[in-house]
């Protein structure tokens, strides 16, 4: 599955990153993209850009093993996979 440049839009992000994982079917991998603050006290930006987290997101809602990929300091993407339920 793949969600470019969204997960911050939603105005509970909980939901969504639920909503990947119910629909993620087991074993399979979520490749998410997103404007992730590097400064989340930058005012600056839009209250839904400073709390966008995706790691923490991907934890929240039970992805067992996320890692952070950034290719540049302003560039970062996560990706994580599911398990097969027992």
């Amino acid at each position: 599955m793949l969600c470019t440049d969204a997960i911050q839009f939603p105005d509970e992000p909980a939901s969504a990153y639920e909503e990947i994982r119910r629909v993620l079917k087991p074993g399979g991998r979520v490749a998410l993209t997103c404007w992730e603050p590097l400064d989340r006290n930058d005012e600056r930006l839009s209250p839904r850009i400073r709390r966008a987290n995706l790691g923490a997101g991907l934890r929240q809602a039970g992805f067992p093993a996320a890692g952070r990929n950034a290719t540049s300091p302003r560039t970062r993407s996560w990706n994580s996979s599911r398990t097969p339920e027992p």
